[in-house]
């Protein structure tokens, strides 16, 4: 009977070091995109920034953005927080609307925002340099904010457009 036990017994030390070696390698990839993007992003053109429908940001903000990059972040938060804080505000009073259901309690403007900088800086959002993909973007993100965000296995988003899927999971 021992003998049954100790081969039917799974050894989950393997399989935790394993998910904990491929997050290592899903850093490391990170971190040698930012390095080759920092290294080529060194034209005067990327880094003028643009300003789209309100949004203000330069194609090199928005490179950085995706892969998680705490100053490109934390600038964007600088940068466009008016324009941040009213589209939280459009996005509760739509929110309730739509629904039918008083979130008032669950979700404040600072929760929102909290949730927008915590999703850019784990890297969950693709950023690209369009406004209706940024606001789309960040209206998912804090969409998630009342239940604790995008859970790890959820992945990385990206917007679709109209015409094709919509929001859909980059990992599938």
């Amino acid at each position: 009977m021992n003998q049954e036990r100790e081969t039917q017994e799974i050894d989950y030390g393997f399989i935790f070091n394993l998910a904990a070696a491929v997050q290592e390698l899903e850093v490391q990839k990170r971190q040698k995109e930012l390095e080759s993007l920092n290294a080529a992003a060194e034209d005067e053109i990327q880094n003028e920034p643009q300003n789209l429908d309100g949004w203000i940001l330069s194609p090199k903000q928005c490179a950085l953005i995706t892969l998680g990059d705490r100053e490109a972040v934390d600038k964007f938060f600088e940068q466009n927080e008016r324009r941040l804080l009213r589209l939280i505000r459009s996005f509760r009073r739509r929110h309730n609307y739509l629904t039918g259901y008083n979130y008032e309690p669950f979700l404040s403007d600072e929760d929102c925002y909290n949730q927008a900088y915590l999703d850019m800086r784990r890297g969950f959002l693709y950023f690209e340099m369009n406004p209706r993909i940024i606001s789309r973007l960040l209206c998912h993100s804090f969409t998630y904010a009342p239940v604790g965000g995008f859970g790890d296995e959820d992945g990385r988003y990206r917007y679709r457009p109209r015409n094709t899927q919509g929001a859909q999971n980059v990992n599938s």
